[in-house]
């Protein structure tokens, strides 16, 4: 496993992470998700930043 993977692995954990947080806050306050920043899946977030990193290096 290369250095790119294990950061891609950890950004992809921090999105998971981040998006069960912010639907905890959601819940525990009662109000409706914000239809203005849409909650990225993780596997989307990584690809991103895998395709955005391979562009650079192309």
């Amino acid at each position: 496993m290369t250095s790119r993977d294990k950061a891609l692995d950890a950004l992809s954990e921090f999105d998971r992470q981040v998006a069960i947080r912010r639907q905890e806050l959601i819940d525990e306050f009662d109000v409706e998700a914000p239809s203005a920043a849409p909650v990225v899946k993780a596997e989307g977030a990584a690809a991103n930043l895998a395709a955005a990193a391979a562009q650079k290096a192309g």
